[in-house]
């Protein structure tokens, strides 16, 4: 599993960082109201495309991830054509529904309902492949696929608007990147499971059975989710405020997005692993959710107290949603909490949890944002999607007492606080953004060292996980810096 988490973190950063390169390109040779009508076919796409999914992404990675730690491997391809059937399903009736409905959608013309359909069409395949692929843990080839598609969307999309498509060429350059993950992604699944047995006892009809059983009570929350998520704020703020505000949310949101990736992306691989073990699940999602805040808060802290700069170098037509940002990062530690006690209980098949999880996150989140778009634009959507989070956090620890899952609220709390206050004394004594963000993290890890909140022992599980040439050099200088700042070390 640490493997797997490896190669997916290695995947977010690739994300996130070709992300970051093609808006900021983007953001500084098209104006603010191109970048929020391309937003919102993203967005748009986005939502339809969870309503589309019919929960099956995460339903085949809850019944693999059972059948492979229980090696019955006859059962995964079943599973999987089952998987393909049933949202190849969702698809064509969730298009059906766009075109539709496509002349009450004011914002697209035929076009861009067409680009935002084959999007959204192709994001629920790539999806799909993913999480079959994260199941089987075999998670090596995510980086290079994700740096295939990027690159192809970020050079497709620039040249594009370059030459005078503006949203269209934007938005182009995003299909391109669906498309091709899903080529890729669905050629990945086709490897590893040639080599499982092809012959099988279990019928199609009971696997279309387990498949909705396992999958439409994980969807009904996350749809609830969707619909309260920021993609929806985004149309909001844009039918509120219009494409320039939407165009600064959609960036800070992306960033926001990003840090949270960093966190979901840990979950995501222990879900099919937590749904195969008897014991320890406790034990593992606290480690994970320890782990995945001092990967992100050390860097996310940063950019908190200097998210005016960080949102200036898009271009300062997108300065105004600094606070937006600030917002939105301050829940990555209520964000963390919430999607582990979530994980781990669907892992138990709790899910009447998962939904009232799911409810109680997106449905204030929801009504917060018709309250609050119109006076207060952008800001008031962070806002409520504030809350909601908060709130899910909230119902979260209400559940984690429930099935009894404690975790220690003075490391946690220290993993939060420590970075947050190194950052703000290089943000108030005005030093440069970039060493400021260097120096956070660096002196964040001394200090969660000599706190004993970073372990030895949870340092070399974690660079053990690097290829050798790279790991033991890292492993041999952390642990004389260790020893150094704490001889308990």
């Amino acid at each position: 599993m640490g493997k797997g988490a490896t190669y997916l973190y290695i995947e977010t950063i690739v994300g996130l960082f070709s992300g970051y390169i093609l808006w900021l390109i983007l953001s500084n040779i098209v104006t603010p109201e191109i970048i929020g009508n391309s937003s919102i076919v993203i967005s748009f796409s986005s939502i339809f495309a969870t309503i589309a999914s019919i929960g099956v992404p995460f339903g085949v990675s809850h019944l693999l991830g059972k059948s492979i730690i229980e090696n019955r491997l006859d059962y995964s391809i079943k599973y999987v054509k089952t998987a393909i059937v049933i949202v190849m399903m969702g698809i064509f009736a969730t298009s059906t529904i766009i075109l539709i409905l496509r002349e009450a959608i004011y914002f697209f013309d035929i076009t861009l309902i067409t680009l935002s359909i084959l999007i959204m069409g192709t994001s629920c395949m790539a999806t799909l492949f993913r999480y079959v692929v994260i199941a089987t843990l075999d998670t090596k080839k995510l980086p290079v696929i994700i740096l295939v598609s990027s690159g192809t969307k970020t050079i497709l999309a620039i040249v594009l608007v370059l030459v005078g498509y503006g949203v269209i060429g934007i938005t182009m350059g995003y299909l391109s990147y669906h498309v091709i993950s899903c080529l890729l992604l669905s050629y990945t699944v086709m490897t590893i499971l040639k080599t499982y047995p092809k012959k099988s006892l279990i019928k199609y009809r009971n696997t279309f059975k387990s498949m909705l059983l396992a999958s439409v009570p994980s969807w009904i929350p996350t749809l609830i989710t969707a619909i309260g998520s920021g993609d929806l704020g985004l149309i909001i703020v844009f039918g509120s405020s219009g494409a320039r505000q939407a165009g600064s949310f959609f960036l800070s949101y992306a960033i926001y997005s990003a840090m949270a990736a960093i966190c979901y992306s840990l979950f995501s691989i222990a879900l099919p692993l937590l749904s195969g073990m008897d014991d320890s699940r406790k034990r593992l999602t606290s480690e994970l959710m320890k782990m995945s805040l001092i990967v992100s808060m050390p860097i996310s802290s940063s950019i908190i107290f200097y998210s005016y700069d960080v949102m200036r170098s898009f271009g300062t037509g997108y300065t105004n949603a600094s606070m937006s940002l600030e917002i939105l990062l301050l829940t990555l530690l209520p964000f963390s909490f919430f999607i582990g006690v979530m994980t781990l209980v669907y892992s138990y098949g709790n899910y009447r949890q998962v939904l009232l999880l799911g409810i109680a996150s997106a449905l204030p989140r929801t009504l917060l944002y018709f309250v609050l778009s119109g006076p207060f634009g952008a800001t008031g959507v962070a806002v409520s999607y504030a809350v909601g989070t908060i709130i899910g956090f909230f119902v979260a620890i209400a559940i984690a007492k429930k099935v009894k899952f404690w975790i220690s609220w003075r490391d946690i709390s220290a993993v939060m606080t420590i970075p947050l206050g190194i950052s703000f004394a290089f943000a108030y004594f005005s030093i440069n953004f970039i060493p400021a963000v260097a120096a956070t993290i660096v002196i964040s890890y001394i200090v969660f060292l000599k706190l004993k909140i970073l372990k030895r022992n949870e340092v070399e599980d974690t660079l053990n996980l690097l290829p050798d040439n790279i790991g033991k050099p890292i492993t041999k200088v952390v642990n004389l810096l260790g020893m150094k700042l704490n001889p308990e070390y």
